[in-house]
């Protein structure tokens, strides 16, 4: 995490394990979740731009119902995380405009 974002986190566990297509790869992803993050800075031998930015619960709602998020690898994840958390903010979300 440190190495693409800058930040270092100082309590991180593995909070998901997932096949993307279980039965035809073993290709496996492992999802962490990080907690109390520190910016340290990116290194200054970066070759590739990176930016990071905060989003609350119900921007991500938009996102993903706008189609701001459509990749498998991101929406599992996100959808495990709120469904563990009880998080489903939905009436502040038109799906029939």
């Amino acid at each position: 995490m440190f190495e693409e974002t800058g930040y270092l986190a100082y309590y991180v566990i593995e909070f998901q394990r997932y096949y993307l297509t279980y039965g035809c790869s073993d290709q496996q992803f492992i999802i962490f979740l990080s907690q109390d993050l520190s910016y340290i800075g990116l290194s200054s031998a970066q070759d590739e731009v990176i930016e990071c930015e905060w989003f609350n619960f119900s921007q991500v709602f938009e996102f993903i119902f706008n189609y701001d998020i459509v990749d498998g690898l991101s929406l599992t994840p996100i959808f495990y995380y709120f469904l563990l958390k009880g998080i489903a903010p939905l009436d502040t979300i038109n799906l029939c405009p």
